[in-house]
């Protein structure tokens, strides 16, 4: 009877130690509210690996990035969350994304046509197209990586990222409007 009772309880362990493993180890989604417009699901919803959401115009919405920030989503954004490991790396193909970064840097990194922006530790906004990603820093850094080059942009600058072309030197907000147009 005795040996009965240990592996009973040893089964039980056993089931009780496997769900807290997996729900430490399950892949979450993030949570995605809605500002404006169209729900992106019916029902609770949040971004899960390899998915896809593409925004209807007019849609504005607020998706939780896990532990590392939060981001606001319009302009017919098309977002995937490519992979988690070792950070978090999306992939914006279209439309705007205004990110409140919380993460050490290099932590989030944002694919877009025109290149990467590796966030460094702060706040911006990126707006791509599939020929070019324009970002603009309210706080801290982020770098914009290109396969010809990479630029550092700082808080107050925006820099142009052109497919197929080094990534334009990042312009100050307050610069003359003669370099700031394009």
């Amino acid at each position: 009877p005795e040996d009965r009772d240990i592996r009973r309880w040893a089964a039980a362990f056993a089931v009780i130690a496997s769900t807290i493993l997996a729900v430490a180890l399950w892949p979450w989604g993030w949570d995605v509210d809605v500002v404006e417009g169209s729900h992106p699901c019916w029902g609770p919803c949040g971004v899960d690996h390899g998915e896809t959401f593409t925004q209807a115009a007019g849609d504005v919405w607020r998706v939780d990035i896990g532990s590392v920030g939060t981001a606001i989503l319009s302009s017919g954004a098309r977002l995937t969350r490519v992979k988690v490991e070792e950070g978090v790396t999306l992939r914006l193909d279209a439309g705007r994304m205004v990110v409140e970064s919380t993460a050490r840097g290099r932590e989030l990194v944002i694919e877009t046509p025109a290149g990467k922006v590796v966030d460094l530790g702060c706040a911006f906004t990126i707006d791509a197209t599939e020929s070019e990603t324009r970002v603009h820093v309210e706080r801290g850094y982020v770098a914009v990586e290109a396969p010809l080059g990479t630029v550092v942009v700082g808080a107050g600058s925006t820099a142009v990222a052109t497919l197929g072309a080094t990534p334009g030197l990042p312009l100050r907000d307050d610069a003359p409007a003669a370099f700031r147009e394009r």
